[in-house]
């Protein structure tokens, strides 16, 4: 099955890129998306269609250290993101001394993507 959702997203991603040059993608993590992360990082690695990818992490632990093993920004870069070479990984900052002020940067960095996406 995730071999199927793999195909149908790379086939997504490819058509998003030749209409807008780009596509954003906000990622979950946990258990459910690993197999799917998986295939893309062997099946697509070397695929030159990730330099016009931003990928999003969604969500973080307040307080969690970036290489602590229940990170979610460790997940993605072990699961995908250290494997492919993106446009772009925009991330939040789970350990920042201010985490409301991390949250602020972080929603205005996100703002500036949502008024140029188009969605998967």
């Amino acid at each position: 099955m995730s071999r199927t959702v793999v195909e149908l997203l790379i086939k997504r991603i490819r058509e998003i890129v030749h209409q807008k040059g780009e596509v954003k993608i906000g990622l979950p993590t946990g258990n459910t998306p690993l197999k799917i992360y998986e295939a893309l990082r062997t099946q697509y690695k070397n695929d030159s269609i990730w330099e016009h990818v931003t990928l999003v992490r969604l969500d973080e632990y307040v307080g969690q250290e970036p290489n602590s093993p229940q990170s979610f920004q460790k997940q993605l870069r072990e699961a995908l993101v250290n494997h492919l070479k993106l446009k772009r990984f925009l991330s939040i900052n789970g350990n920042a001394n201010d985490p409301l002020k991390e949250r602020q940067r972080y929603e205005e960095e996100l703002i500036k993507l949502v008024f140029d996406t188009y969605e998967v």
